[in-house]
């Protein structure tokens, strides 16, 4: 149907001519007067809700036969990877590292990022108003963790309508920041081993490393077995000295007898990897006079 326009018709009165005003599409679609929503909701309307004499007659049908849906807001994402070099993690003290460290920011319904930066726990080595922002790190990890962090700060978003075309500002993205952290952590390796070659305890850093290195930093507590082969003449046990005395050695194939006590205690300053600064590690040997008859397992407790 045509929309009806303002006009203006005029009416012979028997002397002049009155004006005769028609009504728009406007004034034949609106409610015409106004009322309150009483005694329970209707729809879209709550209690105390005013139906006003300009409403459109459609929006009223439409809000007292649809149940008003808040609108949902997502809230903005930041993204702190290693696209190449090492990655986050456990490193032991000495690693040489090489890194691209990059930071992605994405709105979703926040406002406009105000800035990305990147800080190596010290500085701001990268800050900027765009997203991704990268960094290239090297250097040689010590016996501190190394941390990063990736600050994304944005301003507030905008608020969005429900589905009635109302203004929904509950959970609007409102003005802030979010981090994120990469961490070098860095551990000195506990060492152990036999060998059918000496006769005295292993007194140098090389010596100690030439053994089995673990994977991660002797804890009070840690576990561990050692194979010990047929004819050896020596077993060796070496680790933090900060971490305290050893617990115990079972040997397995004798009951689980604890022969702890026939260890023998010396101190040796351990480089980390790369002859990075040397620690002092509690190191434990035992020898044997005559090669070992056969293989042994030991089953020890830092």
């Amino acid at each position: 149907m045509a929309t009806v326009q303002k006009t203006t018709m005029k009416r012979f009165n028997g002397t002049d001519w009155d004006p005769i005003h028609l009504a728009t599409s406007g004034d034949i679609t609106q409610a015409g007067e106004s009322w309150q929503i009483m005694g329970q909701p209707i729809g879209a309307y709550a209690v105390g809700d005013t139906i006003n004499a300009t409403d459109s007659v459609t929006e009223i049908l439409k809000k007292m036969t649809q149940t008003r849906i808040p609108a949902t807001y997502t809230a903005p994402t930041l993204a702190f990877d290693v696209p190449t070099g090492n990655k986050g993690g456990n490193y032991e003290a000495g690693t040489s590292l090489s890194s691209t460290l990059r930071a992605t920011f994405t709105k979703n319904d926040a406002g406009n990022l105000t800035n990305l930066k990147i800080n190596n726990g010290t500085d701001d080595v990268v800050t900027g108003a765009t997203t991704p922002q990268s960094y290239e790190y090297t250097g040689v990890l010590g016996d501190s963790p190394l941390t990063f962090t990736a600050t994304a700060a944005y301003e507030a978003g905008e608020i969005k309508n429900d589905n009635l075309g109302d203004p929904s500002p509950n959970g609007q993205i409102k003005a802030g920041s979010i981090s994120k952290t990469i961490t070098f952590t860095p551990f000195r390796k506990y060492f152990y081993g036999a060998d059918s070659t000496g006769s005295a305890a292993i007194a140098d850093s090389a010596g100690i490393r030439a053994l089995s290195g673990s994977s991660g930093k002797a804890t009070k507590g840690t576990k561990f077995s050692i194979s010990v082969p047929a004819g050896s003449t020596r077993c060796t046990i070496a680790y933090d000295k900060t971490v305290g005395t050893l617990a115990q050695v079972l040997y397995r194939e004798s009951g689980n007898a604890n022969i702890t006590g026939q260890f023998t205690l010396s101190e040796v300053n351990v480089e980390g990897v790369g002859a990075y600064s040397a620690k002092a590690y509690n190191v434990y040997t035992i020898l044997w006079a005559q090669p070992t008859a056969g293989a042994m397992t030991f089953d020890v407790t830092i």
